[in-house]
This record gives structure tokens, C-alpha cells and sequence, in this order.
């Protein structure tokens, strides 16, 4: 028999209940997370959390009033849902998600909210959509890989989508947009800062201070997005550790590894239809292609894997490739016209000594389970006199002469 208690955080017993999704009180998005929290319990922002008898954290659900979403969406007089997570250990405990959703739900009853609203997805870092639907919601918009349910309790206008396409043009640049609603983000964001800093690309890093700026964000997430002069690339971070630890095992020299893009497939692969493209030029012993491609195909995240050889490029068009988005295409062409010029002036290699370039399809449907690494900011000792470190703050669009302060993203060590 599995015992839990449900408890409702708030401003008194923050300290002593901690965010949910969190344990580890050192962790870099620990601290963030404290500090925005206190100033959204002022908009109504509360967190039901099951725990066990040892007071461990089993399932939370995090809700705010609509008109306080960090997300795009327009849900004035609804309640809304920003996270539902029950924890690998309160799996063991019969439906706490349920359970969680009908706490939710006497709550707005009793202030008399318009009904129920959240956005879900059957991707990464967001509650799938069965789960409401089982229980009573019901979808009523959907863009790209994001729906929006609802749980109507009165009549009244219903919640909708923001466009967040028009948002996305004033992010020049690579440029990552984030908030500390998601603790997990600040391990995200020191990671692409790195990778970027290694590559040689000037990464700025811009933090959304209130809910308008998050509802008109760039991406349906809201709570980030990475850009490449105004095009969004990812609406959550996808990991390039699992592809950098496949290739030092196999004593390879990562030349570039970048996002190339993400696309619906062509067909169904082990029932997903969308997937990312990594492309990764790389060198390495000939040898050790095969070892590589044995322990790309065991990852339950990687669908397809092909690696051809590059040794016919010229180090300049690698760098090209390497730091302009452009269609797979476009890069095809200059490879052949490379190739043609350099074929007869240059033999070919032994397998052993050849430069090998390396497309990965990845699936970014589940989140790598991975232990967290500490993040550049220091975590304060004091969530009551100490502010956080901050990145810059974003521009609201609505607000024109506001300005906007964009600094450099430093790479983690």
C-alpha cells in the first residue's frame, strides 16, 4: 500500500515543500525557479504537489490564472495549466494525475473561472494530451506538434492560440529566448552556449521577464525557443551530448555538429512521423565507422543514421556548411562542384585516414535521462536578499520604446 499527501505550495511553504520537479537544492534552475516563483504566488500561481510518507515529491501540477499564462495563448478568466508530471516514483501510486486535474478543477469552481485550459503535446517537456482527454477536456485548436485543451465549467469566450510567427523576426542572429518557469533550461542553455562558443558563433541569450513577454513569444513553448535570424529552430533543446559521446568513444575529432533541420518524415519510423536532423562532420579512424554506427543505431532516440565519406571537401566548405542554415540541397550542390575541382588533383585516402561526415535523423519525441550539470550561475544561500543572475530582458512588442539589453551567453565550464 502507497501512502501520499497532497499539499498546496505557495509563498509560506515553499522553503520547506521545494518546487517538485527538483530535488537537488544545488542544482543551477533550483534557485531560478524560487526566485520567479515568488513573484508569480503574487498573480495567484500555485503548485498541488503528492508526496510520500518521507515527504518526497510524487506528481505536482503547476496552475496560474489565465491572464498570467507563460504561454501564447489568450485565456482571460480560465484557470491554466502550465505542468503536470507525475515523477517516476509516483507511478507506483494510482492516478495522481488524475487525481491532480480534479484538484485543479475544484479549484476553479470554487473562483468561479470560466473553466480549465493547457496546452499539451506528445513531444518533449509537456503533458501529452490523454490524459486530459480522459478526463473531460477537450481540444480545441491545435499548431504544429501543440494542441490546446479545455475544460469549460461556464459559458463564456474560449481560451486561443497567440500567432507567434510575427515574434520571432526581432531575434537577430543565434539567439536562444527562455524563462525560469522550466527550472531544467538553464543546463539547456549553458550547453547550446558552449557548443556555440566552440564553433565560433556569437550566441546572445535573452530571459522573459513577465508573462506578456511570454505570451508573445516566439515559439508555441513559450518558455523557449532557439533562432537563427528570425527563423525558429527549435521550440526545446535538443541534447548534442549523446552524439559528442559517441564520437569520443570512438577516439573521433568533432570538426561540427549543429541542428540541420525538422521536417515531417516520409514515411513512419517506430511510429514517429516527424523528426530532427543532426548533421555532424567528424574525423576518425576507418576502422572505428562501423563501432560508430553500432552504437548510434542502439539509441532508442536516433531513427536512421548514414555516414559518407568527405574526405573530397576542402576544409573552407566544411566551415561553410557548418555555419549556414541552409537546405540539404543547397549543400549537395556545393560538394559536387567542390568535388569536381578537387577529384583529380587529390588521391584517394585509405578508409583509415579518411574525413567522414555524419547526417543523423533524431527523434526528439522523449528527453534524454541524464543527471543534471551544475550551470555557470552560482545558486544564491539566500532566496529572501539575493537575486538571481539574470540574462537580458526580452522586448515586449507591445510596449515599443521599451529597451532591449542583449549580452553575450558565456560558455559553462
Amino acid at each position: 500500500m502507497h501512502n501520499s499527501t497532497l499539499v498546496k505550495v505557495g509563498p509560506k511553504n515553499l522553503a520547506e515543500c521545494g518546487i517538485g520537479c527538483i530535488r537537488n537544492r544545488d542544482h543551477p534552475g533550483y534557485m531560478r525557479k524560487v526566485y520567479w516563483l515568488r513573484k508569480r504566488f503574487a498573480e495567484g500561481l500555485r503548485i498541488l504537489l503528492f508526496r510520500d510518507e518521507t515527504a518526497k515529491p510524487l506528481a505536482f501540477l503547476e496552475y496560474v490564472p489565465g491572464e498570467f499564462a507563460w504561454r501564447p495563448v489568450d485565456a482571460q478568466g480560465w484557470l491554466f495549466i502550465h505542468c503536470l508530471w507525475v515523477i517516476s516514483a509516483g507511478q507506483r501510486h494510482a492516478g495522481l494525475g488524475t487525481k491532480l486535474i480534479r484538484a485543479c478543477v475544484e479549484k476553479a469552481e470554487r473562483d468561479g473561472r470560466k473553466g480549465i485550459a493547457a496546452i499539451v503535446s506528445n513531444g518533449t517537456w509537456m503533458a501529452g494530451e490523454g490524459i486530459f482527454l480522459n478526463n473531460g477536456f477537450t481540444k480545441i485548436s491545435e499548431r504544429d506538434r501543440f494542441g490546446l485543451v479545455i475544460y469549460p465549467l461556464r459559458k463564456g469566450s474560449e481560451p486561443q492560440f497567440r500567432d507567434v510567427d510575427k515574434n520571432s523576426s526581432r531575434y537577430r542572429g543565434l539567439h536562444i529566448v527562455y524563462s525560469d518557469q522550466c527550472p531544467m533550461l538553464s543546463k539547456s542553455v549553458n550547453d547550446v552556449s558552449e557548443m556555440a562558443a566552440q564553433h565560433g558563433l556569437k550566441l546572445r541569450v535573452t530571459t522573459l521577464k513577465n508573462a506578456r513577454e511570454a505570451q508573445n513569444a516566439p515559439s508555441y513553448y513559450g518558455t523557449f525557443s532557439l533562432l537563427w535570424n528570425g527563423r525558429l529552430l527549435s521550440d526545446h533543446y535538443v541534447s548534442k551530448g549523446r552524439f559528442k559521446n559517441i564520437l569520443k568513444k570512438a577516439k573521433a575529432d568533432i570538426i561540427s555538429i549543429r541542428k540541420w533541420d525538422e521536417r515531417k518524415l516520409a514515411y513512419e519510423i517506430k511510429g514517429k512521423s516527424r523528426g530532427t536532423y543532426i548533421l555532424c562532420y567528424f574525423k576518425s579512424n576507418g576502422e572505428k565507422i562501423r563501432d560508430i554506427e553500432r552504437d548510434v543505431q542502439l539509441s532508442e532516440r536516433i531513427l536512421r543514421v548514414l555516414i559518407l565519406s568527405a574526405d573530397h571537401m576542402t576544409q573552407e566548405n566544411i566551415e561553410k556548411a557548418a555555419h549556414t542554415i541552409q537546405t540539404g540541397k543547397s549543400e549537395q550542390k556545393a560538394i559536387d562542384n567542390d568535388k569536381a575541382t578537387t577529384d583529380k588533383a587529390k588521391p584517394q585516402q585509405p578508409a583509415a585516414q579518411q574525413e567522414t561526415t555524419a547526417e543523423k535523423a533524431v527523434e526528439a519525441e522523449q528527453p534524454e535521462k541524464e543527471e543534471p550539470v551544475p550551470a555557470a550561475e552560482p545558486a544564491a544561500a539566500n532566496p529572501d536578499k539575493t537575486e538571481p543572475p539574470q540574462h537580458t530582458e526580452a522586448k515586449d512588442p507591445q510596449q515599443p520604446k521599451k529597451q532591449q539589453e542583449e549580452t553575450n551567453a558565456e560558455m559553462s565550464s
